[in-house]
């Protein structure tokens, strides 16, 4: 009679494999489409569009004189476009005529990695900071939809590669959305070590805080995307929604 039972019970196990094996890939496919947006070398924009479905950029901020935008990198879930990457770019004061018409598109609102591979560059980053900061204005946290209060930032020089010449083209301060990268996974797309040197994210965020449409009709529409009373000095001559 044990013997039956025993019969009885791995037919039964087989038989639960066999259905539930169908399963077991989609839930392995399932993980390898998850990671394949961690992968090292992609554009953020890809890996934003990978992991949520679409992407956008939209030009919070920008002062050509000065040479720094702001900008928030989203995905659009029905009517509404959640922020995954608050972006705080400082361009290079020199840039070299090879860019210059990758540069005007960009300034025109356009995504800085893409629009540079458009023209036919590759994109090299050199790491300066991978951490956790804090204390980013609650306007670009609400744009974010969290109510976290540390974020995985990653802050890099990035130039535009053409053959063996690397031309520099801007820093960009990246802040990720907690739903969108954790430390751990900063860490896995850029597993480098990074060199010893005084640098100090919250310089960046300092910079951020102080960056904030000048007119009373750019000031409303902020405004609208997300009330607070964050108290924010303004600082930039021009703006650009």
């Amino acid at each position: 009679m044990f013997s039956s039972v025993f019969k009885t019970i791995c037919t039964l196990i087989c038989s639960l494999h066999f259905l539930l094996s169908p399963y077991a890939h989609a839930e392995d496919h399932a993980n390898c489409n998850l990671s394949s947006w961690l992968k090292p070398g992609l554009l953020n924009s890809t890996r934003i569009e990978l992991k949520f479905g679409s992407y956008g950029v939209q030009i919070l901020a920008q002062d050509q004189v000065s040479g720094i935008r702001l900008s928030s990198l989203y995905s659009e879930h029905g009517t509404e476009k959640i922020a995954r990457t608050i972006a705080f770019t400082q361009y290079e004061a020199n840039l070299d005529d090879r860019l210059k018409m990758a540069h005007q598109k960009i300034l025109e609102g356009g995504s800085i990695g893409s629009t540079l591979k458009k023209y036919g560059f590759d994109i090299k980053k050199d790491i300066l900071f991978k951490g956790l900061v804090e204390g980013i204005p609650d306007q670009l946290q609400c744009l974010m939809h969290t109510q976290k209060h540390t974020f995985a930032t990653v802050i890099y020089n990035l130039s535009a590669k053409e053959g063996n010449n690397d031309y520099p083209y801007c820093t960009i301060a990246e802040i990720y959305s907690p739903e969108f990268l954790t430390l751990v996974e900063v860490d896995q797309i850029y597993p480098e070590s990074l060199p010893e040197n005084d640098f100090d994210a919250i310089d960046i965020i300092n910079h951020i805080k102080h960056v904030k449409p000048n007119t009373n009709h750019q000031s409303l529409l902020f405004e609208k995307l997300c009330k607070s009373s964050y108290p924010i000095t303004w600082m930039i001559n021009s703006v650009a929604f």
